[in-house]
């Protein structure tokens, strides 16, 4: 069973964008990270893959991604909140890349309900960057690695 440890441990959150050459996302930090997280949580992986920063998405094609994380445990409870504690601007190496780029480092808070209703609140780090205006996440290095070698990062043993 997963309660959140997903992306944004995978994810990379990004502001600005390359070296100015896109323009900063009007949604806010949090609001991607709603949309992202309620995608993961109703097991909405095609939805989530859609926001996948290109570059991996090349190296994950769609249904490769979907096919893989169907068979992951699913998430517990019910997500309920995320918080963004804290969101600043700056260079991450995202996997696959030849050089850092600019990047929101995130400190967020998920609170999930579980089944027995007691409240669940998990804080993590993560990146996001910018590409042509909209916020992508990112695939954690070992989920990146793993796809780049054709096997799926995750599986129901996992949980």
């Amino acid at each position: 069973m997963r309660i959140v440890a997903v992306p944004l441990a995978c994810l990379a959150v990004a502001a600005a964008g390359c070296g100015g050459s896109t323009p900063p996302p009007a949604q806010q930090p949090v609001e991607f990270l709603e949309v992202l997280f309620g995608h993961l949580y109703r097991g909405e992986h095609g939805a989530a893959w859609a926001s996948l920063y290109p570059a991996h998405q090349e190296v994950v094609p769609r249904g490769e991604y979907v096919a893989c994380e169907e068979h992951a445990p699913p998430f517990a409870g019910t997500l309920e909140r995320i918080e963004v504690l804290t969101a600043k601007e700056e260079e991450w190496k995202v996997s696959g890349d030849d050089d850092p780029r600019e990047s929101t480092a995130v400190t967020y808070r998920i609170t999930v309900a579980s089944p027995d209703g007691a409240a669940e609140r998990v804080t993590a780090d993560g990146h996001i960057v910018a590409v042509d205006g909209a916020w992508r996440w990112i695939l954690k290095p070992s989920d990146f690695a793993a796809y780049s070698a054709g096997r799926c990062p995750v599986s129901a043993a996992d949980a």
